[in-house]
């Protein structure tokens, strides 16, 4: 399994700490929507999308099963949200262009940027 394209869409709030939403596609088969790259003060982290239960919880729908997992998605996504904050776009996506042999020898480098919207975009 891949990674074969990656959308970020950066937002511009500084009341709030949510510095954009990734959106990634895997073998070009299975989408997972609303991954959240959150600013704290040891950096940028991944919130997987989630839902409220009746508890009030939140439980994640869609996760990495494992450290390996997580840091190849951290990766490409912080790299591409870089890549997007240094062309000073609001939305970049990228589709994979070189194919490793798996998911875990995934870069940034095996994506070529495919579309840039320079529009602002802000979360109320």
């Amino acid at each position: 399994m891949l990674i074969t394209s990656i959308t970020i869409t950066k937002i511009k709030n500084p009341k709030n700490k949510m510095l954009g939403l990734a959106k990634i596609v895997l073998d070009d088969m299975l989408c997972i929507n609303s991954i959240k790259v959150i600013s704290s003060d040891n950096g940028m982290f991944l919130a997987m999308p989630s839902r409220m239960t009746k508890s009030g919880d939140f439980k994640d729908v869609a996760h990495p099963v494992n450290k390996d997992v997580r840091a190849v998605f951290e990766n490409l996504i912080f790299s591409a949200y870089n890549e997007a904050d240094k062309k000073d776009c609001t939305q970049l996506r990228c589709v994979i262009k070189e194919r490793p042999n798996g998911l875990l020898e995934q870069k940034i480098e095996d994506f070529e940027i495919l579309d840039v919207l320079t529009d602002e975009i802000s979360e109320n």
